[in-house]
């Protein structure tokens, strides 16, 4: 809201002009927030933009499908609804099950190094994990198996090339045609702690929901995800529905 606040104030001119583009699923307003509850009269100056330039049908599909199936209660006006025709097909994204951490951790470094093998640039490779933890390990097992230097944090380092690795929360604005997604475990985990409230743990749901669903559109071509252990439902039912015959 303070943001809003400023925004609003710096255009004193009357006949100044304010546009805004941002995703409703990513939940840019917040819980029950509206424009009109930050001071910005957006009734009847609204337009939908339904066509996604960056990523394939299949990954808006899963990215789309998972955030449905995990927030059912959402308002309709919350949800972007996505035009899917005309859309650039491609893979399905990837789901790879490891049995502890430091399995992951050493898949994903391997899968990496292979792809750079292959010889597809550096800049062209995406990581995310749920914790700044694992982008540590992580760019050090990919710089011990491709190189000192070959991966590095954007956030603590301009643009160059390199493997970027970075936190889920770090991902907002930046995309990539390969895209690991790590750590996934730890995010569900967090929704199971016995010290929230229903409430809390509702709100701790959508959070990062809308996380992994902005995490999982920064790829343009291929997504890869990892996960530890036991698969949740959730996962299970998306991928089963991508994979069923038919399905979009």
């Amino acid at each position: 809201p303070l943001w809003f606040d400023l925004i609003r104030k710096a255009l004193r001119n009357r006949t100044a002009h304010l546009c805004l583009a941002a995703d409703p699923t990513q939940g840019f307003l917040g819980r029950r927030t509206s424009w009109k509850s930050l001071g910005i009269e957006a009734r009847g100056r609204t337009h939908h933009l339904v066509k996604s330039y960056r990523t394939t049908l299949e990954i808006l599909n899963f990215a789309t499908l998972f955030y449905r199936l995990r927030c059912t209660d959402t308002p309709e006006e919350e949800i972007l609804h996505p035009d899917l025709t005309q859309m650039p097909s491609g893979a399905i994204p990837q789901l790879l099950v490891l049995e502890n951490p430091q399995d992951e951790i050493s898949r994903v470094a391997n899968e990496v190094a292979a792809l750079l093998k292959q010889g597809v640039p550096r800049q062209h490779l995406l990581v995310l994990h749920a914790s700044g933890e694992g982008v540590k390990r992580l760019i050090e097992q990919i710089n011990r198996r491709a190189g000192k230097g070959t991966a590095m944090d954007p956030k603590d380092t301009f643009p160059g090339n390199y493997v970027r690795i970075t936190t889920l929360n770090a991902g907002a604005g930046l995309e990539s045609p390969i895209v690991f997604l790590c750590g996934l475990r730890d995010l569900f985990e967090q929704e199971q702690s016995l010290r929230l409230s229903d409430q809390e743990r509702e709100e701790l749901i959508r959070t990062n929901t809308r996380k992994l669903y902005m995490a999982a559109t920064r790829a343009g071509q291929r997504l890869v995800l990892t996960y530890v252990g036991e698969l949740p439902e959730v996962l299970k039912q998306v991928l089963a529905t991508q994979r069923s015959p038919g399905s979009a």
